[in-house]
């Protein structure tokens, strides 16, 4: 098990069990956990792999921070700022845009990298599936992109990817430092 919050969740599982098992059956730890696991393993490794695989659920945590008031003063915020820019915006290329997004979106997979492996140490479930939010925005982004390939580009396409970037940017460190508190004390 790679990830250390599915691992310390299994833990749990398998000792609640072994510790009901010890109690019902009367046995010692080493038999009453050798009796589980040859039951359970199987199990326990086809929840492990379900856990691997991308769903929506990962999104939902993301889709409802984008909701919150906060979110929404900020996305306002945000708005206003580029309202104010707009006249610059237009006569930026497709082209420019695009490398620019991807330069952004480098930057944050940059400060991830550093989250990793300078302040978690371990990697987290919860957090490492959210990355996939990223390619989402940035795939959306440039689908768009291409739809305007010879024009100019809507000012809502260079807002819209801004605003999930940064909100993503936010959720994500909070969620690293809400799992890094429960799992990593």
């Amino acid at each position: 098990v790679d990830y250390f919050d599915i691992r310390m969740e299994m833990v749990d599982h398998i000792s609640s069990a072994v510790e009901e098992k010890m109690q019902t059956e009367n046995l010692d730890f080493y038999d009453a956990f050798k009796n589980y696991m040859v039951l359970n393993k199987k199990e326990l490794i086809k929840r492990n792999e379900n856990l691997m695989k991308w769903s929506f659920s990962n999104a939902l945590p993301f889709l409802k921070f984008c909701i919150k008031p906060f979110s929404l003063i900020l996305a306002i915020i945000i708005f206003l700022i580029y309202r104010y820019f707009d006249v610059y915006l237009k006569d930026v290329s497709p082209d420019v845009f695009f490398v620019s997004f991807a330069f952004l979106i480098m930057f944050v997979s940059i400060i991830q990298l550093f989250i990793y492996y300078f302040i978690l140490k371990d990697r987290l479930h919860a957090v490492e599936k959210s990355g996939f939010i990223m390619v989402i925005i940035f795939q959306l982004s440039q689908l768009f992109l291409n739809i305007y390939r010879d024009e100019s580009i809507p000012f809502l396409l260079y807002y819209i990817p801004s605003v999930f970037t940064i909100l993503y940017l936010i959720f994500y460190t909070k969620e690293v430092f809400k799992q890094r508190k429960f799992y990593l004390r």
